[in-house]
C-alpha cells in the first residue's frame, strides 16, 4: 500500500510541478518493480486512477523509452507519462535535472555509508544489506533518468 501512495504522490507531484490543470486528465504507463507492486496496482488501479487525476492508467512488463515522454521514479517502478499537449518540454528538462540531483546526492549518501569500513563493521548485517539493496535502487533510478533526460534532448 505504501508503494501504492509513493507512486500516486509522483504522478500528483508531476501535476503540481508542471501546473497542470485539475481538470487535465493524463496517461501514465507504470512498470511496476515486483509482482507484488503488480498485484497492490492492479487491486487499487481504480482508485490510483481517480487520486492521480489520470485518463488511463496502464501497467506494462516493459516500456521502451520512447521521445515526448517523461519518466517518473517512484517505490521502484517506472512511471512514462507521454508530453504531448501537456508541458513544457525546457520545464520537463529541468525537473529531470532536479530529480537527478537528488537521487544522486542519496547516491553519495548511502555509498559513504557503505564504504566507511565502520560502518560495514558495526551496523547489523540486515542493516548493511538494506543499505546495498538501495543503493542498487538508486542506481537503476538514476540509469532510468538518464536515459530519459538523454530522450528530451539538450536545451
Amino acid at each position: 500500500m505504501a508503494d501504492v501512495t509513493e507512486i500516486v504522490s509522483a504522478i500528483r507531484r508531476f501535476r503540481s510541478e508542471h501546473r497542470l490543470r485539475p481538470s487535465a486528465r493524463i496517461e501514465a504507463f507504470v512498470r511496476p518493480a515486483d509482482a507484488r507492486q503488480r498485484a497492490a496496482l492492479d487491486a487499487l488501479a481504480t482508485e490510483v486512477t481517480v487520486l492521480a487525476g489520470l485518463e488511463r492508467l496502464e501497467l506494462v512488463d516493459r516500456r521502451e523509452p520512447r521521445g515526448g515522454e517523461q519518466r517518473l521514479v517512484a517505490a521502484g517502478a517506472e512511471i512514462a507519462v507521454p508530453l504531448a499537449g501537456l508541458v513544457d518540454v525546457d520545464a520537463a528538462r529541468r525537473q529531470l535535472d532536479k530529480q537527478t540531483a537528488k537521487l544522486e546526492a542519496d547516491l553519495a549518501r548511502v555509498s559513504a555509508k557503505l564504504d566507511d569500513p565502520s560502518f560495514t563493521a558495526k551496523a547489523p548485517p540486515d542493516v548493511v544489506e538494506k543499505q546495498r539493496v538501495r543503493r542498487g535502487e538508486l542506481r537503476d533510478a538514476l540509469e532510468a533518468l538518464h536515459a530519459q533526460r538523454e530522450l528530451l534532448g539538450e536545451s
